[in-house]
């Protein structure tokens, strides 16, 4: 074989590389990957012309298979935050709100100013509810029903609560905590309460509060155990905590219908680590129950696996 074609094969094999990395890098858009082809198009000559001429695309959804828990911990590269939340929001649709405070830093998805806007709170804010309920001028508070609330997530001990209360009390609470887009408007589940809006709060709102919370900022040494026992015995643990067995966890959910909406916060610890967690998501096209398997994938991922993004500044 003359050096000639020795060095034509050698270009069309280092040319076949490329493209293979480039095809299996979900963070090259199909556009470089195009690029790539284009490039060993130049370098294979007329016959790899003809071989190479239509692009590569990448898949618009990935299986479910590809989140299994069990798989080994990748790279810190493919664990990166941002790389594992577009994973979760490609294999269950929809719009993803996504906050992780830790020692190593605060991370947002899709970027802290969407983190930071209000959306719908669903049941996640009862949290909310059952501080200020605490904090309030009552001789004897009724704590049963916030076991409820918490816990088990009922809506008639959580509006019983806000009417303790007053909604006007919540949130003025939230608004002397910095918690600026979290906004109670309407009671749960109550076709005869007609006001106009929607519960409202965001991810950051929320992690800050499970940070402040954890901390002690928010209630008196004893309210604040009451809270956490509720969250830690929360009834409804198929989204964070669902493949978090060996941690801790501290939780409250969120669920509606109409629009769709699946919500989770929660304080994860292990030791002496602990992790604020708010995982939103709304407008999924996918069943309820593969949002909340991406939601605890996701979840396990995050605690689990190293983060190799630069966190935003805050």
């Amino acid at each position: 074989m003359d050096v000639k074609r020795i060095v034509l094969w050698s270009g069309v094999v280092v040319s076949l590389l490329v493209l293979v990395l480039a095809a299996f890098d979900d963070t090259k858009s199909p556009e470089t990957i195009t690029s790539a082809a284009r490039l060993a198009t130049m370098s294979c000559g007329t016959s790899g012309r003809t071989a190479m001429a239509q692009p590569l695309t990448l898949p618009a959804s990935m299986p479910e298979s590809a989140f299994a828990p069990s798989v080994r911990a990748p790279s810190s590269e493919t664990a990166s935050f941002a790389r594992c939340c577009r994973r979760a929001e490609r294999v269950a649709g929809g719009k993803w709100s996504v906050a992780l405070w830790h020692e190593q830093g605060k991370y947002y998805y899709p970027d802290r100013a969407t983190a930071s806007q209000a959306t719908w709170a669903a049941s996640v804010i009862k949290l909310q509810i059952v501080t200020s309920y605490l904090l309030a001028d009552i001789l004897v508070h009724d704590t049963s029903l916030c076991s409820r609330a918490i816990s088990q997530s009922d809506n008639e001990a959580a509006n019983q609560l806000m009417d303790a209360a007053g909604a006007a009390a919540v949130n003025r609470f939230c608004e002397s905590q910095g918690y600026v887009s979290t906004h109670l408007v309407r009671h749960f589940g109550d076709p005869a309460d007609l006001t106009p809006g929607y519960n409202q709060t965001s991810v950051v709102d929320q992690v800050r509060f499970l940070r402040d919370l954890w901390e002690g900022r928010v209630l008196p040494p004893e309210g604040r155990l009451q809270l956490l026992d509720w969250m830690h015995h929360q009834a409804r643990r198929t989204k964070i905590p669902r493949y978090l067995g060996d941690y801790e966890t501290y939780s409250k959910t969120g669920e509606l219908w109409d629009p769709p909406v699946q919500n989770d916060v929660a304080i994860v610890c292990r030791g002496d680590d602990v992790w604020y967690l708010a995982i939103f998501v709304s407008d999924s096209p996918r069943p309820d129950s593969e949002v909340r398997q991406a939601i605890g994938v996701l979840a396990k991922q995050l605690v689990t696996l190293p983060l190799d993004t630069h966190p935003d500044a805050f």
